[in-house]
């Protein structure tokens, strides 16, 4: 199964990066980063329980779920490419970077840190997921944090379906800058692609912090087709969509990702992705 890749026919042009096959932990320049100060290490009273990872305590029961504790994309438990065996992973850095940063988390020690700069055409910092099947509905859900926001627009997470023909239908979430860097929140938009259909933007009603970690959550219903966002426990209304009732693969994508460039950074962590509940 392989899902292809897609560009929003917007003025903004936000693309969704397709995903590619394989987990090459270098494919991109990405290797993973396994050291003392990047290891998951818990102190416990004598006689506790093992030292876990959020993926594995907290973060327990998701049908996919990476914490970055121990690399940003690999095959350990909590690890980006991990999970479900028969998905591939991929990650995409074209005017931007990709990192693991042990400075700030939600579940320490690590998070993933996308930035993107400024000039050109594209700027994309972002990690793919593929899932075979066709359960639904979906939940994707992460903790954001956006600490520069810049005057353009960037899709920051969105989810691919791929009906038994092998075309793609697209959701993403769109961020946009408030008034100001330092004043505002971030907006939201739901933009759909549908299967052989104009591309719709939908504004939300929930916004994202700027400077401080939230949790978001993407929920797409199959009969209704809707799309809801969940910011911090708040839900937006449901955004009507045109997907496909029967899906032969999904796709999730988690980062940054906008056309015309622009400066963003975006510090992401605990990613889980449901698709049989």
């Amino acid at each position: 199964m392989k899902l292809r890749s897609v560009v929003f026919p917007l003025a903004l042009s936000i693309p969704f990066a397709g995903s590619a096959a394989g987990c090459s932990l270098d494919a991109h320049g990405i290797a993973p980063t396994v050291d003392a100060s990047t290891a998951d290490v818990i102190t416990k009273p004598e006689g506790g329980p093992l030292p876990t990872n959020w993926c594995a305590t907290i973060g327990a029961g998701h049908d996919f779920c990476a914490d970055f504790d121990a690399s940003l994309k690999g095959t350990e438990p909590g690890a980006w490419c991990n999970g479900v065996t028969t998905g591939t992973c991929n990650s995409i850095e074209n005017g931007g970077t990709l990192t693991l940063d042990t400075t700030a988390s939600t579940s320490p020690p690590a998070s993933a840190n996308a930035k993107t700069m400024a000039g050109g055409g594209a700027a994309k910092a972002l990690l793919t997921r593929e899932f075979p099947g066709d359960r639904h509905p979906l939940s994707l859900a992460f903790d954001a944090r956006v600490d520069a926001a810049a005057a353009g627009k960037t899709a920051i997470a969105g989810i691919t379906l791929e009906n038994v023909d092998g075309n793609p239908h697209q959701v993403a979430l769109l961020a946009a800058a408030g008034a100001t860097d330092a004043g505002a929140g971030v907006t939201l938009s739901v933009v759909e692609v549908p299967l052989g259909g104009l591309m719709r933007t939908t504004p939300l009603s929930v916004t994202l912090p700027l400077n401080t970690f939230a949790r978001v959550e993407v929920r797409v219903g199959i009969a209704p087709n809707t799309v809801t966002v969940i910011v911090n426990g708040v839900a937006s209304s449901p955004v009507t969509i045109d997907a496909p009732g029967s899906a032969t693969g999904r796709a999730v994508q988690v980062g940054l990702d906008s056309t015309p460039a622009a400066a963003w950074q975006l510090h992401f962590d605990d990613v889980t992705f449901d698709f049989t509940k």
